[in-house]
């Protein structure tokens, strides 16, 4: 078994969800390069085993194999998955001090995203700040994210003008500034931010939803009142909500 065909095994395996076979297979390999670890690294990272992936990362510093790029994109992964934000601050800067290896934005990206999902969003502005690479719309789109999944509306409105800044021409940004303000009731604000789109010709692409009854799929956007049998469809939707009211469900609307 060479190296080339055990390793499009590994991965064949994983990407099927069968690790264990993977795994197998990747022991019964004599010769083994940096890619046949990184397969099986990502392998465990994919299938939401981050524990495994750092054992087998561990496994591969052991026996002298260098990583590169990509296998710390994986243990990085790995860490977001279990909430190990020192260890990922330990890999990452081990990437430049113990491998020369200089992090990509993807890197930056992850640990913007390890270190606000924990709460600390000053050391993941600070780390964009610092950063060698200019911060790309992605870096700042995951600031953003856990901005807002800790409720920090000033750094989300801080962010969101930085990636209009970015991306004048992306209607998307304007739309998360006018929801943003909607939901502080800065009025002033947003009916400013709505003349900026109709000024610059920018409309929202509407959404639709869909229901499917008796094995036919009725697709609806809002305000829609031409789809055949939509008395039947707002019935079946009222019974739905029925039966979620006892339940104590509360219908919630992120603009992410």
């Amino acid at each position: 078994l060479n190296v080339y065909l055990g390793t499009a095994l590994v991965d064949m395996y994983a990407k099927c969800g069968n690790l264990d076979v993977g795994h197998e297979v990747f022991k019964a390999m004599r010769v083994k390069n940096v890619c046949t670890w990184n397969v099986l690294i990502s392998a465990y990272v994919m299938n939401g085993q981050a524990e495994e992936a750092l054992t087998v990362f561990y496994r591969m510093i052991f026996e002298d194999y260098k990583p590169d790029d990509v296998t710390f994109l994986a243990v990085l992964s790995a860490c977001f998955q279990q909430g190990l934000v020192d260890e990922g601050q330990s890999h990452f800067r081990s990437m430049k001090e113990e491998f020369g290896l200089e992090p990509r934005i993807e890197h930056y990206g992850l640990m913007v995203d390890l270190l606000g999902r924990s709460g600390q969003l000053d050391e993941a502005m600070e780390l964009i700040r610092t950063m060698p690479l200019k911060p790309d719309p992605t870096i700042w789109r995951a600031l953003l994210r856990v901005s807002y999944i800790h409720g920090n509306t000033y750094l989300a409105e801080v962010v969101i003008l930085k990636l209009i800044e970015l991306e004048p021409n992306n209607g998307d940004n304007l739309f998360l500034l006018s929801n943003l303000y909607s939901r502080q009731q800065r009025w002033a604000e947003v009916g400013e931010v709505r003349e900026t789109m109709k000024a610059r010709g920018i409309q929202k692409v509407p959404g639709y939803s869909a229901i499917e009854i008796n094995n036919l799929v009725h697709e609806f956007v809002a305000s829609c009142y031409t789809e055949p049998g939509l008395e039947e469809i707002y019935k079946l939707l009222a019974g739905i909500s029925k039966e979620l009211m006892p339940a104590d469900f509360v219908a919630a609307c992120e603009p992410l």
